[in-house]
């Protein structure tokens, strides 16, 4: 349009994160994950490569392990990455998180 943009001071940009979704704040997680819940992220979430380290297993686990560590913006993109992983994916820090995915199963379970 020919018109200057009005109420600037009124709009403001929602960042996103790694798994897509936007939001005005952010909460930090991190999770240890399988050698094959990184290689899925990877592939669905490409910008998630640069968060990712390789770490060490737990002692009463031997399977290589990866840790993926970022801020997001929403509990919904990693939640569903987390659920639909769970036998791969520990959730190591973000409160948050936790509790959405208990709510979740709690759910789930109550509709069985």
């Amino acid at each position: 349009l020919d018109e200057d943009w009005e109420f600037e001071e009124l709009h403001h940009k929602e960042q996103t994160d790694i798994f897509r979704m936007s939001g005005e704040s952010s909460m930090h997680v991190k999770l240890r994950m399988t050698p094959f819940a990184k290689n899925l992220l990877l592939e669905e979430y490409p910008l998630s490569a640069s968060y990712i380290t390789p770490t060490n297993p737990p002692e009463d686990d031997t399977k290589a392990c990866w840790m993926l560590e970022t801020d997001v913006r929403s509990v919904f993109g990693v939640g569903r990455f987390v659920m639909g992983l769970a036998a791969d994916v520990e959730i190591i820090e973000g409160e948050k998180l936790k509790e959405y995915v208990r709510r979740m199963v709690e759910n789930f379970l109550g509709n069985i």
